[in-house]
């Protein structure tokens, strides 16, 4: 059976054309195969006239640099900031719906302007329709004792910073109050300039890169990055991390900067970042790390062991970069004198001269994000180019693990294994189900709605269907991206750390799934497991769906009871 999106429904007609990719099992690809062991269809008709009609429409590349995709837990290839301008200034082609009044919060040109917090414009309310919380595995909710009820877990911690990870009472959006889990994550950070392009200053006369005399004496050379009071930079470097991660996770996740560190200096002299003459930091330089310890009279095992992750922010670039979990040698005592193993979380952000770069903050933080014992956190959210058959690591353009400077919520597979988003908002399509109807709402709304499926294909593994509209973190993702629904294949949820864009118009392939959506009239098809995902129908709330299952049939449909008349000279059927 051929399936056609027609008159608002799916039904049978003939397929004009089918652009196919298909698969060989040895691995081997061509102009029309990709390394998938799948056959995928995306069938764009036109029913009422029976021919063809494609809606697809080119993105610009976002030239990403791939690493060596053999573990996760390895360091990133990200890009240099200089490339992150032309990933976020994306030339979007078609023309971008009118979802409402949202502000594009994406002024990347300006490195030193201080942009408005992340994700602070929401959705419009809805008053009858519940906040998404984290179902409690443990116990009875704690009351926090605050009237009202705390409606973020962030609201929570800022007001009670003593509490950690747990359950609580905490405000359901419709006037009351329900349980939910809420996870808190700290980090010790310190700033670090490492620029040695330049020539020194003529004051600085031990070349240590820290001018010695005259009026700028005690000021770094070349300067630091961010024109701001430290303090003022802190504050906006902890206020963009903690909005964003509370709005990607629901409300439920808390992630603070508790701990940012810069040199330190004597007083009456400028604030300045550490000054290193070196382009690999490693992921806790000593030398640093020793003056952080004497900074606080000294630390303990349990003082280091409150941190979930440990953070050097480079100003330039770097030899070391990325997130690892791994242990590392960290000073303690009194006079920091001693050391001791601490396994953890461990972070080298690297580039980060504007605020441009934050998403790829938000992505290597993200590697070290897992509810579970297992340290393993999210891994990249790939994409996989259906001509040439190659997986680009960070092609996933709607994701911030993917392509990290669009700084797009997590994907649908992500946010379950993370346990923001409860399995009953997910509709699970089984292997059996023939077919399935269902309406799916905007992954960014914080409303407990279905916010997805998941399609199952084989053991432990399924295609996510999500959708994406132009709303808080996901205003600056491609604009093709929020016009339809996204296909993504993961593993088994417990292990769906990382997720595979599947192109929704391999028609006009790409490395980056910039245009990759399936809009709506368009059914994709994967010949081998015979699943048919159509979407029926999308505007700025909703997406119809169908799925079916079945052999596909060649067989012209039959056309019955046709009539035809002439009125005032038209020609009807």
């Amino acid at each position: 059976m051929n399936l056609c999106y027609k008159d608002g429904d799916v039904g049978e007609t003939p397929c004009a054309e089918w652009s196919v990719i298909r698969a060989r099992e040895d691995g081997q690809v061509n102009t029309r195969q990709t390394a998938l062991a799948l056959s995928l269809c995306v069938l764009a008709w036109a029913c009422d006239s029976g021919t063809a009609s494609s809606s697809s429409r080119d993105a610009t590349s976002d030239g990403m640099n791939t690493g060596d995709g053999s573990t996760d837990a390895g360091t990133d290839a990200q890009r240099d900031a200089t490339s992150d301008a032309t990933s976020d200034a994306r030339t979007d082609a078609g023309p971008t719906p009118d979802f409402g009044p949202f502000l594009d919060m994406n002024p990347v040109n300006d490195p030193d302007a201080v942009l408005p917090r992340d994700g602070m414009t929401q959705p419009p309310s809805m008053n009858d329709v519940p906040l998404i919380r984290t179902p409690c595995p443990e116990g009875d909710p704690q009351d926090t004792g605050m009237t009202p009820a705390p409606t973020t877990c962030a609201e929570l911690f800022a007001s009670q910073p003593e509490r950690m990870s747990g359950c609580y009472v905490l405000a359901d959006g419709v006037g009351g109050t329900t349980a939910g889990h809420c996870f808190r994550r700290k980090a010790l950070v310190v700033l670090v300039n490492n620029e040695i392009e330049s020539d020194f200053h003529v004051r600085d006369t031990d070349q240590d890169g820290v001018i010695d005399e005259g009026p700028l004496a005690g000021t770094n050379f070349p300067a630091d990055p961010f024109d701001m009071p430290h303090v003022e930079f802190v504050s906006q470097l902890r206020t963009y991390v903690t909005d964003w991660y509370t709005q990607v996770s629901y409300g439920s996740v808390y992630l603070d900067l508790e701990s940012v560190y810069n040199a330190p200096t004597a007083e009456g002299t400028p604030d300045r970042w550490f000054r290193l003459l070196r382009e690999r930091p490693s992921f806790l330089n000593e030398e640093i790390f020793r003056q952080v310890c004497e900074s606080r009279g000294g630390m303990t095992v349990d003082d280091w062991a409150q941190y979930h992750f440990v953070v050097t922010i480079i100003s330039h670039g770097t030899v070391t970069s990325g997130s690892q979990w791994r242990t590392e040698n960290v000073p303690i005592g009194d006079d920091c004198d001693g050391t001791a193993p601490r396994p953890g979380n461990y972070v080298v952000m690297k580039n980060f001269r504007g605020w441009n770069r934050r998403g790829t903050l938000f992505h290597e933080l993200g590697h070290g994000m897992n509810r579970a014992p297992n340290p393993a956190g999210l891994g990249h959210s790939e994409a996989i180019n259906t001509e040439t058959g190659e997986i680009a690591e960070y092609g996933d353009a709607s994701d911030v693990m993917g392509s990290s400077s669009n700084r797009g919520h997590f994907s649908l597979a992500q946010k379950v294994f993370l346990q923001v988003l409860p399995m009953g908002l997910i509709q699970t399509v089984a292997q059996d189900a023939m077919e399935t109807r269902a309406t799916i709402f905007p992954i960014e709304r914080n409303q407990s709605e279905l916010k997805g499926l998941r399609v199952q294909v084989e053991q432990g593994r399924a295609y996510h269907v999500e959708a994406r509209r132009h709303l808080g973190a996901d205003r600056a993702i491609p604009s093709i991206l929020k016009q339809g629904v996204l296909i993504k294949r993961a593993d088994g949820l417990s292990r769906a750390r990382k997720s595979w864009f599947i192109d929704g118009t391999p028609e006009t392939p790409t490395n980056n799934s910039g245009d990759g959506v399936l809009l709506p009239g368009r059914t994709f098809v994967d010949g081998i497991n015979q699943v048919y995902i159509s979407l029926l129908a999308a505007d700025e709330e909703r997406n119809e769906l169908v799925i079916r299952r079945g052999p596909v049939s060649a067989a012209p449909p039959v056309i019955e009871d046709t009539q035809v008349s002439v009125e005032g000279g038209l020609l009807t059927a």
